[in-house]
């Protein structure tokens, strides 16, 4: 059994609150530039329902990274494990979404679209540094909330 400590347990969630800040930012500007400004780079047309999808979809999960950060912040390591696993679930899951009756394209792929253009066209607002702070947050809060359920942490320790 791995016991976790307080200062390493701080950290992550230290982490986690300003991944999931950063990511609420990048939402924020990604709506700002596909829906509000016509001018702007735009990443599809304004009102569609696939960019409210994808709005709402950005909106939860950052959301979501937000709350896993507090509640290990907060020492609540089952909220903080079961919201670990339904926002890995959820990051995952965008893997296996294409457009509707087009043919296959790797770059369709809402995961791997999201990915690029979060780092390519957020890149004046730090999505650079934002994307994969939010891909590393998610995945580790998964690895460590399914070790967690499985009984191979404890936080004891914190």
């Amino acid at each position: 059994m791995n016991i976790i400590s307080r200062k390493k347990n701080r950290y992550l969630s230290i982490f986690l609150v300003i991944s999931g800040i950063g990511s609420l930012w990048l939402t924020y500007w990604w709506y700002i530039l596909a829906m509000v400004n016509p001018s702007g780079p735009q990443v599809g047309s304004m009102f569609t329902i696939e960019n409210y999808f994808i709005l709402g979809y950005f909106i939860l999960n950052s959301t979501l990274l937000l709350l896993l950060g507090v509640m290990f912040l907060d020492r609540k390591f089952k909220i903080g494990s079961i919201l670990s696993i339904v926002l890995g679930i959820l990051v995952t899951a965008s893997l296996f979404i294409f457009p509707y009756g087009e043919g296959f394209d790797f770059f369709d792929n809402l995961f791997f679209n999201i990915i690029i253009s979060g780092m390519v066209l957020g890149f004046p607002y730090g999505g650079t540094i934002l994307v994969p702070m939010f891909l590393f947050g998610t995945y580790k809060g998964l690895v460590r909330g399914i070790n967690y359920f499985r009984g191979k942490i404890d936080f004891s320790n914190t």
